[in-house]
């Protein structure tokens, strides 16, 4: 079960909303839904994007080798159901900043939905997932952080 919280509402907050994963059933609870992304957009599809936030690719592996830390999802299923309820319920963040190159949308969910592991092997975890969209193509992908992103 994976649950969305309503924008600007943290964990333990009583409005939210509850995705069931194992028939994909969205149990609406607490308040309306929120806007969510209002236009089509595409999965980029783009390997190192998609990799990089998943655990035991080569990709988050040397992301963590050259970093020393990687933000990773629980797993592929995970990331998938996590953009498919910030798609449909999550909240613009961020400031219309020209010279940023994504528009940024992002949830809060009641459980860990990934985590970051670091190079000696901590792991914090995630509760906040965002989708940045590509301004210029409308491609967008996903990741695990721990809050909005705040500075540009």
């Amino acid at each position: 079960m994976v649950t969305a919280f309503e924008p600007g509402k943290k964990p333990g907050s009583f409005f939210w909303h509850q995705y069931n994963k194992m028939d994909s059933v969205l149990l609406a609870t607490g308040l309306p839904c929120m806007s969510g992304i209002d236009r089509e957009v595409t999965l980029e599809t783009r390997s190192s994007l998609i990799d990089k936030h998943l655990p035991g690719t080569q990709k988050a592996e040397s992301e963590l080798e050259s970093e020393g830390i990687v933000h990773l999802f629980n797993d592929r299923e995970t990331m998938e159901r996590v953009a498919a309820e910030i798609k449909t319920r999550g909240e613009r963040t961020g400031a219309d900043d020209p010279e940023d190159n994504y528009e940024r949308y992002g949830l809060y969910f009641s459980e860990q939905i990934g985590y970051i592991l670091k190079a000696d092997g901590t792991r914090i975890p995630l509760n906040y997932g965002e989708i940045n969209i590509k301004k210029t193509t409308g491609k967008y992908h996903v990741i695990p952080r721990t809050r909005p992103r705040t500075s540009y």
